[in-house]
């Protein structure tokens, strides 16, 4: 009997999304329990609805077919792509972590029977009912490189390219790859400089940099939507680093946009460490760049952590007592003082003595003036902390502001 609501349930499922391809989102209706003998299934405007108890039903099935299939067939050629995509659908929506679906994905895809961007709409979708899948984002991230090997071999020098390359675990290396983010670009930014080394640099398609370029700009807008709906949800935001660092090739361009977008985030989610950190790793992939940055947007990094400096310390004053907070205000001290000129060290001058000794003389003055100023900051920084713990109300803002202070002087010491 359950296998016969199973099947049923089975090819509802199916002629729903043959009915509306575009379903955009869906969950679990609470209806434990049969009431009529209507499908259990609602579909109203791009969102689809399963009745709770249908959920088992229809899992157990997909996965029983599946996994029968799988241990029959695992070294023979498929028989019925179009049911396996199916039944790996079915599994997926309901359990996105497992593996064994997800693999068979993959081998639909590598044979031609599955496209990637079908793949990538049905990643989406799960993400909207469990936006930390783990899995999901794993084998969107396979999804991409394969994408990118895509758009290689469609460019003019595809077989040179695409062995340039791969790295030794058989990953594609997108550190030669730029995607610019206007949809007319044909051809890809050269973002190298002498100190990243030499790269190779690949020219894509007009169509196939399109394509990529519209699926990595839509990539970020469903990492943010996960991240909004779990709250620290580190396999989004760890998925969006890696997008940017590997797909985007850490471009400034993206970056800088990438810091702006996630400002007005933070700013609705002060207790989420997670974009937090997001931010710092922003921030540091930047400061990699700090001569690219002054020369193609005449911007300096100091000019940025002090920005960020000035804005994580209005939101302690607006928002107190929240963790993340202040331990982001520590990246952002840190960086600045790290960043700062260090006092200069004795070189060896040739020439005279008495020009050696005016260059020593100049030097050491050099040297005291940045030691004080740094005592200064770090000195305004203690004072500023301490006013927060002797006029604060707020306890627990109290208690973070004086780990603050502690670790300042720990870290800097006079």
């Amino acid at each position: 009997m359950e296998d016969a609501r199973g099947r049923r349930l089975f090819s509802d499922l199916n002629h729903a999304f043959k009915k509306d391809p575009l379903i955009d989102e869906y969950d679990f209706l609470p209806v434990k329990e049969p009431q009529n003998n209507a499908s259990p299934l609602l579909l109203v405007e791009h969102k689809l609805g399963l009745e709770l108890w249908s959920v088992r039903l229809l899992f157990q099935y997909a996965y029983t077919r599946l996994l029968t299939w799988r241990d029959r067939n695992c070294h023979s050629p498929f028989l019925d792509p179009q049911e396996l995509c199916h039944l790996s659908r079915a599994v997926l929506l309901i359990n996105p972590d497992c593996y064994t679906a997800w693999n068979i994905r993959k081998e639909l895809t590598e044979s031609g029977d599955l496209p990637l961007t079908d793949d990538l709409r049905l990643g989406c979708l799960i993400l909207t009912k469990f936006p930390k899948s783990a899995e999901t984002f794993s084998h969107r991230r396979w999804i991409f490189q394969k994408l990118l090997e895509h758009c290689l071999s469609s460019s003019n020098d595809s077989s040179a390219s695409t062995e340039a390359s791969t790295d030794n675990g058989g990953l594609l290396c997108m550190e030669g790859i730029d995607i610019a983010l206007g949809p007319d670009a044909s051809v890809l930014q050269n973002c190298a400089d002498g100190s990243l080394g030499r790269r190779r640099h690949t020219v894509l398609s007009l169509e196939s940099s399109r394509l990529l370029a519209e699926n990595l700009q839509q990539e970020l807008s469903i990492c943010e939507r996960a991240a909004d709906k779990y709250a620290s949800n580190y396999h989004a935001w760890t998925h969006r680093e890696w997008i940017v660092q590997y797909c985007f090739n850490s471009s400034l361009q993206v970056m800088l946009a990438e810091l702006d977008r996630t400002r007005t985030w933070t700013l609705k989610h002060v207790s989420d460490h997670s974009g937090f950190h997001y931010r710092q790793f922003l921030l540091s992939n930047i400061s990699r760049q700090a001569a690219r940055l002054h020369r193609q947007y005449a911007m300096s990094v100091s000019s940025l952590l002090e920005a960020e400096y000035s804005f994580v310390c209005d939101l302690i004053n607006s928002f107190p007592g929240h963790e993340a907070l202040w331990y982001h205000r520590r990246f952002t001290f840190y960086a600045i003082m790290t960043s700062r000129p260090q006092p200069c060290e004795e070189t060896r001058v040739k020439g005279d003595a008495l020009n050696g000794a005016v260059r020593k003389s100049d030097s050491q003055k050099r040297s005291r003036l940045e030691s004080n100023t740094v005592s200064l900051h770090i000195q305004d920084e203690v004072e500023a902390v301490e006013k927060v713990v002797n006029q604060g109300s707020e306890i627990f803002q109290k208690t973070l502001a004086k780990r603050y202070a502690e670790w300042v002087k720990q870290t800097f010491p006079e």
